[in-house]
């Protein structure tokens, strides 16, 4: 288990007006997603360190293209760490969704 880097920790306990859970979701190969609860907002908290750098800016970029502005809410970068910021979507994980793709089956993912 790893921690956030304090950045990443300050700006979500603004954007959640306060920080009443904290869950480490996954932690692999240099990135990490942290689901954060606050009174204001529920957060996915992705961040990146080492090879998991490219991988994470690489998904702010993605979501910042995409034009949402509401569904990025933060983020920052430096050499050692990166880390985003959005909305947390109830959802299966896209690496749960590609499940039946990596067993060999090709059909549509998730169905």
């Amino acid at each position: 288990m790893g921690q956030l880097p304090p950045d990443a920790f300050d700006a979500a306990q603004i954007v959640c007006e306060g920080i009443t859970s904290l869950t480490e979701i996954t932690n692999r190969r240099g990135s990490a997603v942290w689901k954060v609860t606050g009174p204001a907002e529920t957060v996915a908290v992705k961040y990146g360190t080492g090879e998991g750098v490219a991988v994470t800016s690489r998904d702010a970029e993605v979501l910042y293209d995409l034009e949402r502005p509401d569904d990025l809410l933060a983020g920052g970068s430096s050499r050692e760490v990166a880390w985003v910021i959005n909305r947390w979507i109830d959802a299966p994980s896209t690496w749960k969704r590609f499940e039946s793709v990596r067993a060999g089956n090709r059909s549509t993912p998730g169905r």
